[in-house]
């Protein structure tokens, strides 16, 4: 039994906790220039997105109708959706380096980097925590709020307030942590916001590149030493130096693509996609079982699912047939929202789906629960739209008012850079 099924199990819910925490096809050029000084874009880019957040969420509603009852040889390949969680912080390592790296010789660097990540995280992180708060205020008994014994507890908006729900989680464990407990892994992102943008600014490509890989190494040796000390599997998925080799290594892409025409690189990136994923098959077929609290994905399926979304980015920019399959209006249509479904899409089913007001009847059939399923996915798919162009989009505009100088610093193969300021993984 998954540990999401375990945790719903032993607290009475239904409906498993969110830890997994962007149009025309392109042409064979590798990117689109942007107007000048922005960044140009790469659509392909936002499809990926959306492939992550399509895992995710597909994850939590399979795993959550399986604990309901619904029984389908469907339903089990989507065992492996928490990999989506991966892929977003292998992209969002590729798009924030390539940002940094592009623009570092701007005057306002830091100053436009850190306005324009405040504007894109804060209005929907604290907009959704502030509907908690009412939903709590107006059902304190619904069951779904987290242990709540003082300010430490693993419930308290102490942690979420401060971007620290990755620590809670670490601290405390997931199973306590409640309707927030999916913002971990925006925690984790926060604060290698925080540090990443000091380094690219301070060392060569060379040595950033160099410092990447040892924060690639450094965080599978610190997952290893947790399961020798047979620690929680909290402190994998909350703490960020466990987390790094992801995001070093969609780092260590943007840096390679800035090096390298990444059209050079196609022959490279197809063999390591191919043998990274070669690796992870093998493995869950090897195990039988996709099941993140294996310790042997910690170790194992992490850095594969990483690897094999750094060489798909590579691809990606180099255009040809995978950016044109990426490039998927409906790929790239969740990837735009996709930030709003990652933060949503846990509240609304732990309210709907495990709290006191339930929309599930009680012995519900299968056919009965599939069809609320798809009901409360399309309203996600409604909230997700609906944040983004009434809430998200007012604090975007204001960018403007912070601009970025990419003339300065793009690939030394190529005069155009090339980061999406699509920004990073949660961004639209």
């Amino acid at each position: 039994m998954s540990r999401w099924r375990e945790f719903t199990a032993a607290n009475n819910l239904r409906w498993p906790l969110a830890n997994v925490a962007g149009a025309a096809h392109p042409k064979e050029e590798p990117m689109q220039a942007g107007a000048p000084g922005e960044s140009a874009h790469v659509p392909a880019l936002d499809g990926i997105r959306g492939v992550a957040i399509l895992l995710v969420v597909i994850y939590h509603f399979a795993s959550s109708m399986e604990f309901l009852g619904v029984k389908s040889p469907l339903l089990s390949p989507w065992d492996f959706g928490w990999g989506g969680v991966d892929v977003f912080f292998t992209l969002s390592g590729f798009l924030i380096t390539g940002i940094l790296l592009d623009t570092k010789a701007s005057p306002g660097y830091f100053k436009a980097f850190y306005a324009r990540r405040v504007l894109r995280i804060f209005p929907l992180y604290y907009g959704a925590l502030f509907v908690v708060m009412i939903l709590r205020a107006i059902l304190p008994s619904a069951g779904i709020w987290g242990i709540q014994t003082g300010i430490f507890s693993p419930g308290s908006y102490f942690w979420t307030l401060l971007f620290l729900q990755n620590a809670a989680v670490a601290i405390h464990g997931s199973d306590a942590s409640g309707v927030l407990t999916h913002y971990w892994s925006l925690g984790v992102e926060e604060y290698f916001y925080l540090l990443w943008p000091l380094l690219v600014w301070l060392l060569s490509r060379r040595l950033l590149g160099v410092v990447s890989a040892m924060a690639i190494c450094a965080s599978i040796v610190g997952r290893l030493l947790v399961l020798r000390h047979g620690l929680n599997t909290g402190f994998v998925f909350g703490l960020t130096p466990l987390r790094l080799d992801g995001l070093a290594l969609g780092a260590l892409a943007a840096i390679l693509i800035r090096v390298h025409d990444p059209r050079r690189l196609r022959g490279g990136a197809v063999f390591v996609f191919t043998a990274a994923m070669a690796a992870l098959i093998a493995m869950f077929w090897g195990r039988g079982t996709a099941d993140q609290s294996d310790p042997l994905n910690w170790m194992v399926s992490y850095p594969a699912i990483s690897v094999a979304t750094a060489a798909l980015l590579v691809l990606c920019c180099a255009g040809g047939m995978v950016a044109i399959v990426f490039s998927a209006r409906i790929l790239r249509w969740f990837g735009r929202y996709s930030y709003g479904l990652y933060v949503w899409h846990p509240i609304t089913g732990m309210l709907l789906f495990h709290s006191a007001v339930s929309i599930v009847p009680r012995g519900a059939g299968a056919g009965l629960v599939t069809i609320i399923a798809l009901g409360v996915f399309a309203l996600d798919l409604v909230i997700a739209w609906a944040s983004y162009q009434f809430w998200e989009k007012r604090f975007l505009r204001l960018k403007r008012y912070f601009p970025t100088d990419t003339q300065a610093a793009g690939p030394e193969w190529n005069a155009t850079p090339l980061s999406a300021e699509h920004g990073s993984l949660r961004t639209g």
